[in-house]
């Protein structure tokens, strides 16, 4: 498991900078976002987003109290992740 952590600026440098921590984990098969400076001290529950392939759609999930799966296909006439139906849960 690959573990590292990583800082988003929005205006670096700039009196404005909206700064993100997020801690990034993988493996062979999901990339995990965690951001901490979200996470309530009265609760375990912290922002997560998890990437995962299903079959041959793209999976995200977003997760605190209540989970969000987002499903993409890739197009390749236009070269680009779509979103897909996400109440679908296609065999592979």
């Amino acid at each position: 498991m690959k573990t590292e952590s990583y800082t988003i600026h929005d205006n670096r440098g700039f009196v404005l900078d909206c700064a993100c921590v997020v801690d990034f984990q993988c493996d062979g098969e999901t990339a995990s976002f965690e951001f901490p400076q979200l996470a309530q001290e009265n609760d375990n529950i912290g922002p997560s987003v998890y990437v995962s392939m299903y079959g041959t759609k793209l999976k995200i999930t977003l997760t605190d109290r209540d989970d969000v799966q987002v499903y993409f296909t890739w197009d390749e006439k236009g070269n680009r992740w779509i979103q897909g139906d996400n109440t679908s849960r296609e065999t592979r």
